[in-house]
């Protein structure tokens, strides 16, 4: 196989997306009662994303960098 039909980058991607209302939500089932900011539902973002992250390679999409699936 040539170099020149070879991607220049290969992108893993997963998307998440997680709704706010719904963490406020849970974050105030769990008797969180200061204000709720940005930081704080990050915070949990985070947490939830690294848990989230430990997938199999068949949860993945890899692409070129044209956005070709490979």
């Amino acid at each position: 196989m040539s170099n020149d039909i070879l991607p220049e980058r290969i992108n893993v991607m997963r998307v998440i997306s997680y709704d706010v209302e719904d963490i406020i939500d849970e974050l105030t089932a769990e008797g969180y009662n200061d204000s709720i900011s940005l930081d704080v539902i990050m915070g949990k973002v985070e947490n939830w994303a690294r848990d989230e992250f430990q997938v199999s390679l068949k949860e993945l999409i890899f692409q070129d960098e044209n956005g070709e699936e490979l």
